[in-house]
């Protein structure tokens, strides 16, 4: 552990080789005045990834205890092969808690930071129309970023449970702004870093202005599609040409942005619930719609969205449109599976899964 007198205090840092502390800079060496905090904070992925023998090694050189030197030894060993890859593959490991395991190991920051993974960027889709959404505030326009963020919560190895890197970080950011705003603060000032994404967002890439569309999403995944269907109904010649089927758990505690998609809202958006009324799932609603589904897949500029979690939803919409296919078509199933991939290569299915 960093002590408290050190965590802000100037440093300079000095790498030989390689991008980091950036993401996409070039391989070269480096040197920068910076903070064990911001090092630790900003460059530095402390629990998304599973322990690797050489950060056991260095926990291993700069070990007192002859016990807990022994045991990270056998972990890197040949010998230990099998219960180092059960400690990989087992219960999520974060170097915080190695550290709590192995509490005579305090090796140098900067062989600790040599071995552990950098801290990537993480990517969320915009949920408004970047060209509308502006807010006026102290005489100027602000432009205003929307995003919807689930926050991931697994177990905490010491008790209750810990939340994701991105979406913790999040929760903590919306936290400290709402508590400031509490206490009176009338701009609190809260930083989130961000960038404009380098890769071409599949849905932003392939929205058109016109010919029917269907998006189907699940939780947030829904959120995306917000701003493409604000844009599409203010136009007068895209009447019954957009749908929205929205798969949540139960509308009253996560159905997001209910009321905020524009006019006809209730006309285009179907809403699927797993855990009130019925107790469907947004899958079991792509088959019901079947006919609406053939219908925009084979016009000719038509297309369908999927945005959502590739685990369940993705795969269970998915072979619900294989189904359909089936069903509308008379395809064999492989001929249906082969007819969405042919549709995903002309642009008119487009998935965005994680």
């Amino acid at each position: 552990m960093v002590p408290r007198f050190q965590r802000d205090k100037p440093v300079l840092m000095t790498t030989t080789q390689g991008r980091w502390p950036t993401v996409w800079g070039d391989d070269k060496p480096r040197e920068t005045i910076t903070t064990r905090r911001d090092l630790l904070t900003w460059c530095t992925d402390l629990q998304s990834y599973p322990p690797t023998k050489p950060l056991l090694r260095v926990l291993a050189e700069h070990a007192n205890a002859d016990n807990e030197r022994k045991i990270l030894m056998f972990l890197c060993a040949a010998e230990g092969q099998g219960r180092f890859c059960d400690l990989r593959t087992g219960p999520h490991i974060t170097v915080s808690q190695l550290l709590h395991a192995f509490p005579s190991s305090q090796p140098p920051l900067d062989e600790l930071l040599s071995c552990l993974q950098q801290l990537m960027p993480r990517f969320y889709s915009l949920s408004n129309d970047p060209h509308e959404s502006y807010q006026v505030r102290d005489q100027k326009q602000h432009r205003l970023v929307e995003i919807a963020v689930t926050v991931h919560e697994t177990d905490d190895w010491q008790s209750g449970s810990r939340t994701g890197v991105g979406s913790g970080f999040f929760e903590r950011q919306a936290r400290r702004f709402l508590e400031a705003q509490k206490a009176g603060e009338k701009n609190p000032e809260v930083y989130i870093p961000m960038f404009k994404g380098l890769m071409a967002n599949p849905l932003a890439r392939e929205f058109k202005a016109d010919g029917p569309m269907l998006l189907i999403g699940a939780g947030v995944g829904i959120a995306p599609f917000r701003g493409f269907v604000q844009r599409r109904l203010k136009q007068a010649n895209c009447a019954n040409k957009v749908w929205v089927l929205q798969g949540i758990r139960d509308s009253l505690v996560d159905e997001i942005y209910s009321g905020e998609w524009g006019v006809h809202e209730d006309e285009v958006k179907r809403v699927v619930q797993s855990r009130r009324g019925e107790g469907k799932y947004v899958q079991e609603e792509v088959r019901i719609q079947a006919g609406l589904v053939w219908y925009i897949i084979n016009a000719v500029d038509g297309r369908v969205f999927v945005c959502g979690s590739s685990k369940g939803m993705g795969e269970g919409v998915e072979e619900a449109l294989v189904d359909v296919s089936m069903a509308k078509g008379n395809l064999e199933r492989e001929e249906a599976r082969n007819f969405w991939e042919l549709k995903k290569e002309a642009g008119q299915y487009i998935t965005e899964t994680w």
